[in-house]
């Protein structure tokens, strides 16, 4: 499993983007898009939430971080899916939406690791959970993440999931250089590499099984998106959002 998050700021707005990552042996047949009370969110028929989402306020993302551990006293909610759902239902900043997504996941204790981007078209705040820690960071231009940490870096320790979230992210700046649209991401999340480490389009120890990009301009966006198979299998579905 893993994924690939990001978030870019532009002169109207703001992209903001994941490819997500599952395991090879699961039925990945599930992923479906959702618009309800105002909320156009991405979601998954096994688990409660959602993966990918945007209200009026701002966007929500998440990525697994690199530790794994559930201890005794922790529960795991995979890819802490509902917590997306649920700030997306409740906060109406992205300050607001931070708060209450630290809380949530301190009072039900979560375990594994995750990185969670809350953004707007002011700034992306990335959250980086584990356990009972949280370390939160706020960026004003682009920022990007795979499935390591930056901050609480004393997590990075399975060298399997760090050597290829590491690679994968490098190329992952290397290739967003000259992006300037929703459209210019999608070859991105296409991309294969010789390696197979640099892929941004999965088929390894974790296969992309959809992939969404979103554009805000104000009070609407363009949104594409790919469900149920890896983006260098099909076409990427638009719709226009407004709210």
């Amino acid at each position: 499993m893993g994924c690939t998050i990001g978030w870019i700021k532009t002169k109207s707005g703001f992209i903001m983007f994941k490819n997500r990552d599952r395991d090879p042996e699961e039925n990945v047949l599930s992923n479906f898009i959702l618009k309800d009370n105002g909320l156009t969110t991405f979601e998954d028929k096994k688990f409660r939430g959602c993966w990918f989402g945007i209200n009026k306020y701002f966007g929500i993302t998440n990525t697994l971080g690199p530790y794994g551990g559930v201890p005794v006293g922790y529960t795991c909610e995979n890819e802490n899916l509902e917590l997306n759902k649920i700030v997306l239902q409740r906060a109406k900043s992205v300050e607001e939406a931070t708060k209450l997504y630290q809380q949530l996941f301190f009072e039900q204790k979560i375990g594994q690791s995750y990185n969670v981007f809350i953004c707007d078209s002011k700034q992306a705040n990335i959250i980086e959970l584990v356990l009972n820690k949280s370390n939160v960071k706020t960026f004003e231009n682009s920022v990007f993440r795979t499935n390591t940490f930056f901050s609480m870096t004393e997590y990075n320790i399975n060298p399997k999931i760090v050597e290829g979230s590491v690679q994968r992210l490098e190329k992952l700046l290397e290739l967003v250089r000259n992006v300037e649209s929703a459209e210019d991401v999608i070859p991105i999340l296409r991309f294969h590499s010789k390696n197979g480490l640099e892929n941004i389009c999965r088929h390894d120890y974790g296969v992309t099984v959809g992939s969404t990009v979103l554009e805000s301009r104000g009070d609407k966006a363009i949104i594409y998106y790919l469900l149920n198979k890896s983006p260098c299998k099909g076409e990427y579905e638009k719709e226009i959002l407004k709210f």
